[in-house]
């Protein structure tokens, strides 16, 4: 009513009410943890138990045992049944039912896993399950089980190569620091460019323009400089096989590895300068440094190499503690 002061409660009142409801909360689990323990035992596949196992799973989605349990049920009903029609009923209606735990739990592992097991037999519509994980990718664009499920709709959806390629460059649009449609791209473009070396070495060196973008957007995020390691690894593999292919010495061979990464580095010193506190760039750096120094040819820089390589890994200890025994190793390696 206007003009009635209203009591604000305390703290400890609100505190005291949090517990209370987290109590009973924990009892109503305990509840229906023995009551699915007593079906359980009695070897129960009905309607009840599944009720049960749901209620539990609306509380802890991580319960494992109840998502095993319901397979069996649906097992059961369908060997008993053996019609298809209610078959697809009853997964249909589990479809559902997972839809509404994904949008309050999308990064749990058995979720996803179910749901896998469920679509895997019976009629689905695979371009559902695909917007689905677009709407769950929306709400965290690097929830990896989502990845797993959506590689696997994919496929069962017949997408090509080039569409899957394209979703991951959206996803980076949105966001670089997206380690899951990096590792996406990395087992695509193989597969794109297959029998196709000069193709797939083009392909790479396009990679390359877009990790650097990345690179001046947020240069302390990891994903692309994990992602540009994979890069130069792989073209400088793939020179290789082309050479070896074409009879090429392996002296030539070494120039072209020498001459693409020398490349990046000097546009990694180049960003180094520009952030001298990003440990990432120091760090790549010195990775292209090593890889210098392991390759074959001209060896008149090995001993500046060795020395900027010694000065940036006494500085990553500094700035990096929690790698420090890495570059510990990498100190040993050099040696």
């Amino acid at each position: 009513m206007h003009g009635v002061k209203r009591r604000v409660k305390s703290s400890q009142e609100v505190e005291t009410e949090r517990k209370n409801a987290e109590l009973e909360k924990i009892q109503k689990f305990r509840s229906l943890q023995a009551a699915f323990m007593q079906k359980r035992a009695a070897q129960a596949l009905d309607q009840e138990v599944l009720d049960i196992t749901a209620s539990l799973l609306d509380m802890n989605p991580e319960f494992y045992t109840l998502w095993n349990y319901r397979r069996q049920v649906f097992q059961h009903w369908h060997a008993v049944r053996g019609s298809v029609a209610a078959v697809q009923s009853d997964y249909e209606h589990e479809l559902r039912y997972l839809e509404q735990l994904l949008m309050l739990a999308p990064k749990s592992y058995w979720l996803w896993l179910h749901r896998k097991w469920v679509t895997s037999r019976m009629q689905c519509n695979w371009q559902h399950e695909l917007r689905l994980c677009a709407k769950a990718l929306s709400l965290d664009e690097r929830n990896f089980h989502c990845w797993d499920y959506r590689r696997f709709a994919a496929e069962k959806a017949k997408c090509t190569l080039q569409e899957e390629f394209a979703f991951t460059t959206k996803k980076i649009e949105d966001n670089f620091s997206n380690y899951s449609a990096w590792h996406q791209r990395s087992a695509l473009l193989p597969q794109l460019h297959k029998s196709q070396p000069d193709e797939l070495l083009k392909a790479l060196q396009t990679e390359l323009e877009l990790v650097w973008n990345a690179f001046y957007t947020d240069p302390a995020d990891s994903s692309t400089w994990f992602y540009h390691r994979w890069l130069v690894d792989q073209a400088c593999q793939l020179l290789v096989s082309a050479a070896s292919s074409a009879n090429q010495d392996a002296a030539a061979v070494g120039l072209k590895q020498r001459a693409l990464v020398e490349a990046e580095l000097k546009k990694c010193q180049d960003l180094m300068e520009l952030e001298p506190e990003s440990t990432w760039p120091r760090a790549t750096c010195m990775f292209l440094m090593m890889r210098l120094l392991a390759l074959p040819g001209d060896s008149s820089l090995a001993s500046e190499y060795k020395s900027t390589v010694c000065k940036n890994l006494a500085v990553l200890k500094q700035v990096d503690p929690f790698r420090t025994k890495h570059y510990e190793y990498l100190e040993d390696s050099l040696a």
